[in-house]
């Protein structure tokens, strides 16, 4: 584990405790993935980035971590509202202790969020109500319709340009493809089966051989646009009033 991990981890037992927020907090979870540390506290979480590098993303320095927190902030502000609040520090008073105070060296940063009730996720909704039409509500209905116009309302005024469909070219496309393949290669026979890795291969690389057409006219009808880059239904709310929260885009790496 590096210097930085170590730290990360110390920072993340004082985010344990309920003193370390300058809020009331009735209750905390550690939720992590593979790039992040993430604190629910009470109202509001906390998302820190780990200090790893994966080849499509590197967090290895502060000033870089810093960077991509502010970089999520923006960007998420575009599909949501009232969400992402702001990109807080979190300083080492003394040797060891922790705070979000005003004293101290900043050590790490943080981005702040709003909380969003798991019941309010697409993906519990879906999971609960089914989508088919005999289980589905009408609010559901309603509400992936609105989805889909607010979607269609923000590729129209997504920004596009000659830099962006180089993104859409089919040498990029298929570096991505690729990158992928050579990244996950490690872990097939040990946490990805063999032969279902191979057909997921081999199907991708001929649909990528058969649609260079589709991918050339997509880029020439200006179709490529700076878009959210990891949109699932985990990452979609649909708020009791009818509003719609889109969050969690990819900001670490522009060509996806």
């Amino acid at each position: 584990m590096t210097d930085a991990m170590e730290r990360l981890e110390r920072i993340g037992q004082a985010m344990a405790h309920a003193g370390f927020y300058p809020h009331p907090v009735d209750g905390i979870e550690r939720r992590d993935t593979h790039i992040s540390m993430v604190f629910l506290a009470g109202s509001w979480v906390y998302k820190l980035k780990k200090p790893v590098d994966f080849g499509f993303l590197d967090f290895t320095t502060f000033e870089a971590r810093r960077r991509f927190c502010q970089r999520e902030v923006a960007l998420n502000q575009r599909l949501s509202h009232g969400v992402y609040d702001s990109v807080v520090e979190i300083r080492e008073e003394a040797p060891g202790a922790f705070s979000m105070g005003s004293r101290g060296e900043v050590v790490e940063v943080a981005v702040r969020m709003r909380r969003l009730p798991d019941a309010w996720c697409l993906q519990t909704i879906l999971t609960e109500s089914g989508v088919d039409g005999a289980s589905s509500s009408k609010r559901l209905e309603t509400s992936l319709e609105a989805l889909g116009e607010s979607l269609g309302r923000f590729y129209e005024r997504s920004e596009g340009s000659p830099v962006i469909d180089a993104f859409g070219m089919p040498d990029r496309v298929a570096f991505n493809m690729e990158e992928n393949f050579q990244q996950v290669d490690p872990f097939v026979g040990s946490l990805i089966p063999s032969d279902r890795w191979e057909v997921i291969r081999e199907v991708s690389r001929a649909f990528f051989r058969d649609r260079q057409g589709l991918l050339l006219r997509r880029v020439a009808e200006g179709r490529i646009r700076d878009g959210h880059g990891d949109l699932r239904t985990d990452h979609i709310y649909l708020e009791e009033d009818g509003s719609i929260q889109i969050i969690d885009c990819i900001e670490f790496n522009d060509r996806f």
